[in-house]
């Protein structure tokens, strides 16, 4: 009778330590576009509850059996071994190298994802912290509240670049789930107009312009197929010159990109535009340099410095694009390692059924492409983003499985 008593405790304990992992999760979704240290809190507490979870020998089974696991570990090795031959600080080595292992917390997430109660909670979680932010950065714009003075223009809880990406996230989410859930329209159709108004008139960021095209020409493409992308671009296109032609905020961030272009074009690099061809320019020049393993882990301030300090006046740790960030810290390998890992994971991604598969590829695509503007990998929020979608799209099983 006792024997039987401990093994319904320890049962219990397991269960209690699972499901509690599992509200971080949703919690984690919550909290990742309004705050980085409650963030940081709930993936360490997640990571400790897989520690201390019972039944090990099944929790990394899984963790080994996950169909992502393998491109993910030969790229935290690699970037281990980056290192040891590294150009720069032994403390940019281990913090290049822990950017890099952030990766190894999606089969856990997988893990505990596999409960379905709490995994339905997740995107709804990240859709409502995107709600606050936007209620907040009215009451910012027209209250006049001091509230996020450290932030760029209307942004409050994180910076416009991360804003404007996760709200065009948002906005497909919505438009998805309003297409699927047609009974829930009354609430979607006002949580879209509100979406779209952020967009227009208070958005500073301007990936998020880029992410929507993407998103939504995937949507098109599974409802209409050619058809319907040109309809959805046609629409998006005329949104945005509405916003041209009525939003300050709009007009003046298209103006200062065409300006911005046009003074590098005569010979004025000295702008964030021209800063960034820079960046990308001579970021390739470092890559064919040592085109084979880089210059190691956390190398690329020292290594930039080092080349381009005597001739360019802007210097830079990060070339705002992750695939030339990866290829001159860890070469070509590391690069073929990143692809292996992206491509392996739109593979999978193409075994789910709709509507999630269309939600996965425009999430997964968008990230891939955001890449090209920006280090999304070496970025703390767009990382742990990059990893809970992962997670939550990409089932353990290789079989097609509806996962919401």
């Amino acid at each position: 009778m006792k024997a039987i008593y401990s093994s319904f405790i320890a049962e219990s304990d397991q269960i209690r330590l699972s499901q509690i992992a599992s509200g971080m999760i949703v919690l984690n979704a919550f909290f990742l576009p309004l705050s980085t240290a409650i963030t940081t809190i709930l993936i360490f507490g997640i990571v400790i509850l897989w520690l201390l979870d019972r039944n090990s020998k099944d929790r990394w089974q899984f963790y080994r059996s996950y169909p992502l696991t393998k491109p993910i570990f030969f790229l935290i090795a690699l970037s281990f071994i980056g290192m040891f031959h590294t150009i720069g600080s032994w403390e940019t080595a281990v913090r290049s190298w822990y950017q890099i292992s952030k990766l190894g917390i999606i089969p856990i997430l997988a893990y505990y994802l596999q409960d379905q109660k709490y995994k339905k909670l997740v995107l709804s979680a990240f859709v409502a912290a995107l709600i606050i932010t936007i209620i907040t950065s009215m009451l910012k714009a027209y209250g006049l509240l001091p509230i996020g003075n450290v932030n760029y223009g209307n942004t409050v809880f994180k910076n416009h670049i991360v804003v404007s990406y996760f709200m065009a996230t948002s906005l497909f989410f919505l438009c998805v789930w309003c297409d699927q859930y047609k009974q829930f329209k009354k609430i979607l159709l006002p949580l879209i107009g509100l979406t779209l108004y952020y967009f227009v008139f208070l958005n500073t960021g301007r990936i998020g312009y880029i992410i929507l095209y993407i998103c939504f020409a995937v949507y098109a493409w599974h409802k209409y197929r050619f058809k319907g992308i040109v309809i959805i671009f046609s629409a998006l296109s005329l949104i945005l010159f509405f916003a041209y032609q009525y939003s300050d905020t709009f007009y003046t961030r298209v103006d200062n990109f065409f300006d911005e272009f046009q003074m590098y074009l005569q010979g004025k690099p000295a702008t964030s535009i021209g800063a960034r061809i820079e960046f990308i320019i001579n970021s390739i020049t470092l890559f064919l340099q040592h085109p084979l393993n880089g210059f190691g882990s956390g190398s690329f301030k020292f290594a930039y410095i080092t080349n381009f300090a005597s001739t360019f006046q802007r210097m830079t740790v990060n070339p705002h694009n992750q695939y030339l960030y990866t290829a001159v810290e860890l070469g070509g390998i590391g690069l073929i390692l990143l692809f292996w890992l992206f491509c392996r994971q739109w593979k999978l991604i193409q075994q789910l059924s709709d509507p999630t598969r269309i939600l996965a590829q425009g999430i997964f695509l968008s990230f891939v492409i955001g890449c090209i503007f920006n280090s999304w990998l070496k970025d703390f929020t767009e990382c742990y983003f990059y990893c809970l979608m992962t997670a939550y799209f990409i089932p353990v099983s290789t079989q097609k499985n509806k996962l919401d």
